[in-house]
């Protein structure tokens, strides 16, 4: 058990005979030098080692910046197409109701040669409601591209 510097009186002394003395060189020939990671001190070995390390560092950072990314992207679009899907499912469902609505509620209105009417009607609203979306979309699009200063204030 080594003494401490906590203690007092004869213990101390024995404390200060024991530290080196101060200025001057351990009197070992041998050179002090830094261990390399894996503590053997090999020169060659912790180069090898370095460069291994480097290796998988760049591995992956190429994983983090282009898989992880891609992930994300496949999973904006999975959602994006099974939104469109649902959207365009009823959006059919929503323009057959609009026709049957037209044929069997407006009585004899479209009745002998306007029996075309319902359908023009139908797909006249369905044509709008496509350019409507073709425009909000185009449009999403073109503000960014065309005029970023808007969006800064």
């Amino acid at each position: 058990m080594r003494p401490t510097l906590a203690r007092v009186g004869a213990v101390n002394q024995q404390v200060e005979s024991v530290r080196a003395p101060v200025g001057r060189a351990p009197t070992s020939k041998r050179r002090i030098v830094a261990r390399g990671r894996n503590g053997t001190g090999k020169g060659l070995g912790g180069l090898r080692s370095s460069g291994s390390e480097t290796v998988q560092l760049v591995v992956d950072y190429v994983k983090q910046e282009t898989l992880t990314p891609l992930k994300g992207l496949g999973r904006f679009m999975a959602f994006g197409v099974a939104g469109s899907v649902a959207l365009a499912i009823g959006l059919v469902i929503l323009s057959v109701a609009f026709l049957r609505v037209l044929q069997g509620e407006t009585g004899s209105t479209f009745a002998g040669n306007w029996s075309w009417a319902p359908y023009l009607i139908c797909m006249v609203a369905v044509v709008i409601v496509a350019a409507v979306a073709v425009k909000a979309v185009s449009r999403g699009q073109g503000r960014s591209a065309t005029n970023p200063e808007k969006e800064t204030p």
